[in-house]
């Protein structure tokens, strides 16, 4: 095995093409196919690594905002309890609580870890999610992982998957949760103010 094969086979540029007879190169030309393979797994290595950070970073933008409206909520709900003792605020309260409680609802479930039993809906796995991992036992995820992991194509394949499983499975449910958390929040809340200033100002008879 020559040097352009081992260069081949390593983690960083194994990304072979099929109409280039590598063991007959020259060697300068064995050293400027190294060279581009090397940089092609790079490249690839830092395109993944980036499109992850981005992905993470989605995923602590929704938390953090589901945790504000935890927060936001759990002041406003015992105060608007201290509403319902006033006739001319009892609508508005009630409609606060409601609207809190909701809002708690969805920024819990978007804060949630979302998991699925061992497999993805067309009954295939996805090796790099914990829910999977964790339905295998260590020796029937080291028999069926471990050949993916010797293998950077597939290997590969098996990151896109994650990205695509990241995606479908945490990210877009999470952002659909923290919408029903700041959705009900908001429109709850302008019912709530609208009826109570309709009472006060236009029909002081139903107040």
């Amino acid at each position: 095995m020559n040097l352009w094969t081992t260069l081949l086979n390593s983690t960083v540029g194994k990304s072979k093409r099929d109409d280039v007879d590598y063991d007959n190169l020259h060697p300068a030309d064995e050293e400027a196919f190294a060279h581009g393979a090397s940089w092609e797994g790079l490249m690839r290595g830092s395109l993944a690594a980036a499109v992850i950070q981005k992905m993470m970073s989605y995923i602590t933008l929704a938390d953090q905002k589901a945790q504000a409206a935890i927060i936001l909520n759990s002041v406003i709900i015992p105060l608007a309890l201290t509403g319902l003792d006033d006739p001319d605020f009892k609508v508005m309260s009630s409609f606060a609580i409601i609207a809190g409680v909701i809002s708690i609802f969805g920024a819990i479930m978007c804060i949630y870890p979302k998991r699925r039993e061992g497999t993805k809906p067309d009954g295939s796995h996805n090796y790099l999610h914990f829910g999977d991992i964790a339905s295998l036992r260590e020796h029937e995820y080291l028999a069926r992982f471990l050949p993916i992991y010797n293998d950077t194509r597939r290997l590969s394949r098996e990151v896109v998957k994650d990205l695509h499983d990241m995606s479908h499975r945490i990210i877009r449910p999470k952002f659909f949760w923290l919408k029903v958390s700041y959705g009900s929040f908001f429109l709850l809340n302008l019912v709530g103010i609208i009826w109570t200033m309709a009472q006060m100002w236009f029909f002081p008879v139903f107040g």
